[in-house]
């Protein structure tokens, strides 16, 4: 059987280092971020500001091309759909372990909801917009003031003494989390009165 060798894109995976995956990291958020401005600003250069939320919904229905694009986008959602919900389903059970117990019943539950608020909303842009507001603040500002509220709280119960330094860092981290909080309301407030008021 003849030797498979990789291509020459694939070799900078040998010799792992954090560098190499940093370098990999950034040139593919590149690559994705140049697509996304090229497909973005070519829909609004067509459109403008009556594009619509799920861009594809400008386009007649009677535009092959735009039906192609419209079959093309259900195939990814409905491969990529169960990867999201189950990291979704275990990232909740994770925060709540006796939850697991009843894992039938919250996946039928979360399908249910889900496919609700599918068949209620018909704007896409509302839910970029409401996920975007609310997830935002949350990545930015809570989550991380948490994890370093978690962290210093574990060395304390481990006996470990607190410097000054570490007190007003976990006050900061109080205020910023409640910073985050009050923006992610504003947030999710500020894109459901855009949407339905």
């Amino acid at each position: 059987m003849a030797h498979f060798s990789a291509p020459q894109f694939y070799n900078g995976m040998k010799d792992k280092s954090i560098a190499k995956f940093n370098k990999m990291t950034a040139v593919s958020f590149a690559i994705i971020a140049a697509v996304t401005v090229a497909m973005t600003t070519a829909g609004f250069l067509t459109f403008g500001g009556a594009t619509s939320g799920l861009v594809l919904n400008n386009y007649a229905t009677a535009d092959a091309g735009a039906t192609l694009a419209r079959l093309l986008m259900g195939f990814a959602i409905f491969g990529a759909y169960p990867i999201c919900f189950a990291a979704a389903r275990d990232a909740l059970f994770e925060l709540k372990p006796a939850w697991a117990k009843a894992r039938g019943k919250f996946t039928q539950a979360m399908h249910l909801l889900i496919t609700a608020a599918g068949l209620c909303i018909s704007d896409v842009g509302f839910v970029v917009s409401f996920v975007g507001g609310v997830l935002g603040s949350a990545i930015i500002y809570i989550f991380p003031a948490l994890l370093l509220l978690a962290t210093t709280k574990a060395r304390a119960d481990a006996g470990a003494v607190q410097p000054l330094n570490t007190k007003l860092e976990r006050w900061g981290c109080r205020a910023m989390a409640a910073l985050g909080v009050v923006l992610a309301i504003l947030g999710g407030a500020t894109s459901i009165s855009a949407a339905f008021f």
